[in-house]
């Protein structure tokens, strides 16, 4: 039984989401290329994995069928031959899901040797999730407002999970920096319901797949939070929502996401965009101080100006939600994972008893289930790639939002470089910072695109046989804003990138002089004002960054306050 069918009572909006899934397979192929030269050809078996990964990059707009049909073939010439994976089992934590997902065909497919298309964007996942975690976690813990209580805490607990606490404050922390909330200042105010069946196409947290979120740098705060988990994941840290319970079992709330250290789970709140401060407004908050210090979820509270949904009283059946993706549970993965070698290795299995193990070791008594949210996802995912070829107004407003990140676009592989940690540009590549550079097109410049037909050829911009001269002039007028817009989405980036290599003025220039003076940057306000402050944070000007975070209207506005406030002690 697979819930597929409960997408047909969706409206038909032709959405482009395809295109996205092409990004991580067009983009990025050398790097996919790099992986199967990873694999040792020992046998027929390693061969046929060779083989499928080579072509993976292929997946692009115009043969990304047969491309996806031949990988398929490859992977599954090499699954037919694989003998049960020592070690693995399905987990009996599959009971905990919904009985419309626990019984659908993903669910017993997970025994088996199987490759199907969504897989592709799931190795491609853990592959730029691993990439980033590489260059992220090889730089300073940039967070000063938490940076020394992380030093104490680190001088009194072993030294794994010391390293732990610091690995998953620093990828928590990029992710707050470089994917920036959808949504209104007053949600904080409640709690989300967890998604249920039917899907829609507003749904929250399941529209686009954690790759998709990092790629764009926005989402909702499930998305946003789902992008953590999954750098998370590429280091062994697991990841669950400590959840509320709601009307029905199925439909319960997610509050914030919890992280096993030892004998503690410490709290971080996507939607704030800060770990939730700790007792006396010092450090982080575990599970255990919620419960027990009435004034931890007291002083989330922003008098005035925002309430926070969740009391001391309401932890009393709490219960955690383990933020696996289905394949991570498969035998397929837990196989393929030990085929991948060198310094391409990642991540693509967890056992989830043994994350659940980890969390009761901070408390035996909590409830640990799978979250059925990446099942949802999956077959999302796969709908919509049925549903491209629908044109439909939907579509055109899709694209309007997403044309920066389809195929191969300059924005797209800009990006991509950005993430995947090349930041050098030399003999061999072009770095994420000339790349950007190379995004901007002056005005003046593009004013001349309609009648300069040097200009247009340069820019590969040519018109079709028997096209219509107006509608060759429409595309060029689309061409222009779409040139416009890769400019001012390149001067955002710019200033993520420029903190992480802590050049602190430089970001704060990007964020400041080429997008808040800048007309068409509206809607990236509230994450400039956020990013300068931080960067004032870092530069000492700490009067200065408190100022900047009482900057209204923002998504993350309460979190903000809570760190202004935070500062100002």
């Amino acid at each position: 039984m697979n819930f597929n069918t409960t997408l047909s009572s969706l409206s038909l909006l032709g959405c482009t989401l395809l295109g996205l899934c092409l990004l991580g397979c067009s983009d990025n192929s050398s790097e996919l290329v790099k992986i199967s030269t990873s694999i040792e050809s020992k046998s027929v078996e390693s061969d046929s994995v060779q083989k499928a990964m080579r072509d993976i990059p292929r997946m692009l707009l115009l043969d990304r069928r047969v491309a996806t049909t031949e990988v398929t073939r490859q992977f599954n010439s090499w699954a037919i031959r694989q003998e049960p994976s020592a070690g693995w089992s399905k987990t009996e934590l599959i009971s905990t899901l919904p009985e419309l997902i626990s019984r659908s065909t993903w669910a017993e497919n997970l025994p088996k040797y199987d490759f199907e298309e969504p897989q592709c964007d799931y190795i491609f996942q853990c592959r730029l999730m691993k990439k980033a975690n590489d260059w992220v976690l090889a730089n300073p813990y940039r967070d000063g407002l938490f940076a020394p209580w992380l030093e104490k805490q680190k001088e009194s607990l072993p030294e794994k999970d010391g390293l732990r606490l610091e690995q998953a404050l620093k990828l928590f922390d990029w992710t707050v920096r470089n994917v920036w909330p959808e949504g209104n200042a007053k949600d904080i105010e409640k709690l989300a319901l967890n998604p249920l069946l039917p899907l829609v196409d507003d749904g929250l947290g399941y529209t686009q797949l954690p790759w998709h979120t990092m790629i764009r740098a926005r989402g909702d705060f499930v998305a946003r939070a789902r992008v953590f988990s999954q750098l998370a994941f590429q280091q062994g840290i697991p990841v669950a929502w400590v959840a509320i319970p709601g009307i029905t079992p199925d439909q319960y709330k997610l509050w914030l996401l919890g992280i096993p250290v030892g004998d503690q789970i410490y709290l971080l709140e996507p939607k704030m965009g800060i770990p939730l401060p700790g007792p006396g407004q010092v450090g982080i908050a575990t599970l255990a101080d919620a419960k027990k210090d009435p004034s931890v979820l007291r002083r989330a509270k922003v008098i005035d100006t925002f309430d926070y949904p969740v009391a001391q009283a309401d932890l009393s059946g709490a219960f955690l939600v383990l933020d696996l993706e289905p394949f991570a549970l498969s035998q397929s993965m837990h196989q393929l994972e030990k085929v991948l070698a060198g310094e391409n290795r990642m991540k693509l299995a967890a056992n989830a008893d043994t994350w659940k193990s980890e969390f009761l070791q901070a408390d035996p008594k909590l409830e640990v289930r799978l979250w059925s949210l990446p099942w949802f996802m999956i077959d999302y995912t796969t709908q919509l790639r049925n549903r491209i070829k629908d044109s439909t107004p939907f579509t055109a407003n899709y694209m309007a939002r997403m044309a920066l990140y389809i195929d191969e676009s300059a924005v797209s592989q800009a990006r991509s470089a950005h993430l995947m940690g090349n930041h050098q540009t030399d003999l061999d590549q072009q770095g994420a910072p000339n790349l950007y550079m190379g995004l901007r097109i002056d005005d003046e410049t593009l004013e001349r695109l309609p009648f300069d037909r040097d200009l247009q050829a340069s820019l590969m911009i040519y018109r079709f046989p028997n096209e219509d001269l107006n509608e060759f002039q429409l595309r060029i007028r689309q061409f222009q804003v779409f040139y416009r817009q890769s400019k001012l989405e390149g001067s955002l980036y710019l200033s993520m990138l420029h903190f992480d290599l802590g050049n602190h003025d430089t970001s704060m220039s990007w964020a400041d002089r080429w997008m808040l003076k800048v007309k068409g940057t509206e809607p990236w306000h509230p994450c400039c004002w956020y990013l300068i402050a931080r960067n004032l944070e870092q530069l000492g000007k700490i009067d200065e960054a408190i100022e900047m975070y009482k900057k209204s209207p923002s998504p993350q506005e309460a979190g903000n306050r809570i760190r202004a406030r935070l500062l100002a002690k």
